[in-house]
């Protein structure tokens, strides 16, 4: 049975999102969850912290080498991640 009120669930949920403002705090949601999934443990055992505020991205890391590393890949980073958003939200890539 076809209704002519039928939307997809993800057009519901992002609806849903965008009406009570909730959309930093689930773009900082996904982009946690993939840090901790597709970085390496290396990687993970020294980021701190992961903040969003506006469209920046702040990855605190506690080893230079490491922090040095991902500075150079920053850009990188920050397409692989809007990639993973599916939309261009993070505009820059802070690595402190």
């Amino acid at each position: 049975m076809n209704r002519h009120n039928d939307k997809e669930i993800k057009d519901l949920v992002s609806n849903f999102i965008d009406a009570f403002n909730l959309r930093p705090k689930y773009i900082e949601y996904k982009v946690r969850t993939f840090w901790t999934e597709e970085m390496s443990p290396t990687i993970n055992r020294y980021t701190t912290d992961i903040k969003l505020n506006g469209r920046k991205l702040y990855i605190k890391i506690s080893s230079a080498p490491v922090k040095h590393d991902l500075f150079i890949q920053r850009e990188q980073l920050k397409d692989l991640i809007n990639k993973e958003l599916e939309e261009p939200y993070i505009e820059e890539l802070i690595v402190t």
